[in-house]
């Protein structure tokens, strides 16, 4: 069984076959829909062949898993039709069929193989969903109209309905003021369900990641217990190349404790300071050390969240692993 949060990402293709493809790129979009970017080879570059959405197909009418996501593209070679389907490993099977020109000479063909994942999909440009809808010309004289867009997606708690989270971003209270140096995503709490993938257990919503923890269920089930008793809507990380820091806001601010038997170490949020040098920073706050970091402006980035929103204990989903964490204020 597949989740559609498994194609998202960029993925390459090793093989130099007759499809010409070079790389595809799988990403979400507002609206709950799903984004394919398609990447050709030209000689020793790549070309850029758009972006379209793509239909997205379950195993049956009423199944939330995701059998495969479809789309159609206008390349110089054809027109061409890629389905995409989980492979074995951290892959997707790619099938493509593709209608040449008429008065080409040649015949429309089909190929099949893998592509591999190769980054995140917010690494990649961002692009438009789809070029603009074609001008139709109307009686002589008369200005050229645009056709009326398409109906809105209905709304509804299933995975190919619409939603207003994707893109939108969490709710701030009245006088907000983020912490200097933050990276946060929002994220839809509501759709946050629990995923084992490649022997990986995870948490995430229809667009994001939001954890990880191998093989670990139980650690997996208890952070799902832990956001939404705390109905968090934020996630926040501090440096997201190489994570050292994460924090979760709810409504743009971080709660306070209340939930017994958590896994948490006090800390007084004022006596927060940046000690070390070189390539060597350490978080304390009055004892030990919090946060070790490689680069003191981000130690600083730390030190201004901790003050900013008042943290006053240091909470963890699972030891030994320091990075699955989370932080309450006073």
């Amino acid at each position: 069984m597949a989740d559609i949060g498994d194609f998202f990402g960029i993925w390459s293709n090793a093989q130099t076959d007759a499809s010409g493809i070079a790389r595809i790129v799988v990403s979400p979009v507002e609206g709950r829909r799903v984004v394919v970017h398609l990447f050709g080879r030209c000689g020793a570059s790549e070309c850029d062949w758009g972006a379209q959405v793509a239909r997205v197909y379950a195993s049956d009418p009423a199944a939330n898993d995701i059998r495969s996501i479809a789309a159609d593209f206008d390349t110089p070679g054809g027109r061409k039709h890629i389905t995409l389907t989980q492979a074995v490993g951290h892959a997707l099977r790619i099938d493509v069929q593709t209608d040449v020109a008429a008065n080409s000479g040649q015949h429309d063909f089909a190929t099949s193989g893998n592509v591999a994942y190769a980054g995140d999909w917010e690494n990649a440009p961002r692009v438009a969903a789809a070029p603009p809808p074609p001008v139709i010309p109307g009686p002589v004289g008369a200005p050229a109209v645009a056709p009326p867009p398409p109906p809105p997606p209905p709304r509804d708690d299933g995975w190919f309905g619409g939603s207003s989270f994707i893109g939108v971003g969490a709710a701030r209270p009245p006088g907000y003021v983020a912490a200097a140096g933050e990276d946060c995503r929002p994220y839809n709490p509501e759709q946050v369900r629990i995923t084992y993938t490649d022997n990986d257990w995870q948490l995430g919503d229809f667009a994001h990641r939001l954890l990880r923890f191998g093989t670990h269920q139980t650690a997996a089930r208890l952070a799902a217990v832990i956001l939404g008793y705390y109905h968090f809507d934020e996630q926040c990380v501090i440096t997201r190349s190489s994570v050292v820091m994460t924090y979760w806001k709810r409504a743009g601010t971080v709660p306070k404790p209340d939930m017994a038997g958590a896994d948490c170490v006090n800390l007084d949020p004022s006596a927060a300071k940046v000690d070390g040098s070189g390539d060597s920073w350490r978080v304390t706050a009055g004892g030990g050390t919090l946060l070790a970091f490689d680069d003191k402006s981000d130690a600083d980035s730390a030190v201004s969240v901790i003050r900013t929103y008042h943290l006053s204990r240091q909470c963890f989903f699972a030891r030994p692993d320091s990075k699955a964490q989370y932080w309450l204020s006073q």
